[in-house]
């Protein structure tokens, strides 16, 4: 027989078979909350719907969220401490990290670092683990994510009585005068004008 002895240094990987990297269902969550480097965002969800404050989130992204923590599967142990954090992008100054909850009650919490420019491993740790974990499965779009959807608060078009348009200096009142719209005081074609209420009433940015 023969005794084989291995170092593990911060660049070598400990492989294994792979395995789900959370033992929680993200689905169960109502409350995400992402904390980036210069701020935290709370998404939560009102009668099926998530929203970040009064606005609507972007329904498609969070799902997208979901499934990638839930899909997420281990391929590596990449260190078995956290002392070198930092250089996989797990420290505070450039981690993001997520947290699931139901209620008041946490259900998990991962933080998600860089991504291996050899492959398609990512960097990852959870709450209560000491450990670095080399992941895949997880879509990196979500760390680029506005979250929040462009779409203003929509308007009641019938209670829009005057538009002010300024292009380039190039000034126009839109403008409603009894029973008729007006552009610069001269009667505007009323189909027109109705076509752009349409548009501003549900304006996006």
């Amino acid at each position: 027989y023969f005794i084989q002895k291995s170092f593990q240094s911060a660049s070598e990987k400990k492989m294994f078979a792979e395995k789900i990297l959370v033992a929680f269902d993200p689905n169960a969550a109502n409350i995400i909350e992402i904390k980036k480097p210069a701020e935290t965002i709370t998404i939560s969800k009102e009668n099926s719907v998530w929203y970040i404050g009064k606005y609507p989130a972007i329904d498609q992204q969070v799902t997208t969220l979901l499934d990638s923590v839930k899909n997420v599967a281990v391929v590596a142990i990449v260190s078995n401490t956290l002392d070198l954090a930092g250089e996989f992008g797990l420290g505070e100054e450039k981690a993001q990290t997520f947290t699931f909850k139901d209620n008041a009650k946490i259900l998990g919490k991962i933080a998600i670092g860089f991504k291996d420019p050899n492959s398609e491993m990512a960097y990852a740790i959870k709450e209560g683990d000491m450990r670095i974990y080399g992941i895949k499965n997880f879509s990196f779009a979500n760390l680029e994510n506005q979250w929040v959807s462009m779409l203003v608060d929509k308007t009641d078009k019938a209670q829009i009585q005057r538009v002010e348009i300024d292009e380039g200096g190039r000034k126009m009142n839109v403008e409603k005068v009894g029973a008729n719209w007006t552009i610069n005081a001269r009667k505007a074609s009323q189909t027109k004008v109705d076509d752009f209420l349409n548009r501003v009433s549900t304006i996006t940015a």
